[in-house]
């Protein structure tokens, strides 16, 4: 868990470093694969985080297919300087996530509290599903339906690429 919340945090200044945006689009990935296995740890069904998954997935393949027709085939440059910087500043996060952690852990937690706890993390994600963030959901759906029509109606077979060689 401790491990994911870093990998999240250094993926999000991994963005802020690239000028690529293959390079950016493959980080949002990743991020997005993290974010859904850390969901599948609090929920007990993990058909919230496989939809989430396969949601921005979708997304995230309309945007690589847009990007790579218009980035040229440049090379993709890393400066080294701050992605050092940026290493060193999150292991310090871990470090002091894990301090945290182990100060927390001294505080001893009885089994009902715990059991507590859990089901009210149930009951969150559950909330998803429900009335007034269902209306959320659907309207997202729709939102995707339409850009994925509009994406159809733009690559149309007789119109072509939208980038014309």
């Amino acid at each position: 868990m401790k491990m994911m919340i870093t990998m999240m945090i250094f993926m999000t200044g991994m963005i802020m470093l690239t000028k690529h945006p293959l390079m950016v689009s493959m980080i949002i990935i990743i991020q997005t694969i993290l974010i859904a296995m850390t969901t599948n740890l609090f929920s007990e069904s993990s058909w919230y985080s496989y939809t989430l998954f396969m949601v921005m997935i979708g997304g995230m393949m309309v945007m690589f297919i847009y990007m790579t027709s218009l980035t040229s085939n440049k090379k993709i440059y890393f400066n080294k300087t701050l992605i050092f910087t940026w290493m060193m500043l999150t292991s310090t996060i871990y470090w002091l996530i894990e301090k945290e952690m182990l100060i927390s852990k001294k505080l001893t937690m009885t089994n009902m509290q715990i059991n507590e706890m859990n089901m009210k993390l149930e009951t969150a994600m559950s909330k998803f599903i429900n009335y007034p963030l269902s209306m959320l959901m659907i309207s997202l759906m729709i939102y995707l339906f339409i850009t994925m029509t509009a994406s159809i109606k733009i690559t149309w077979k007789n119109s072509g690429p939208i980038r014309q060689k």
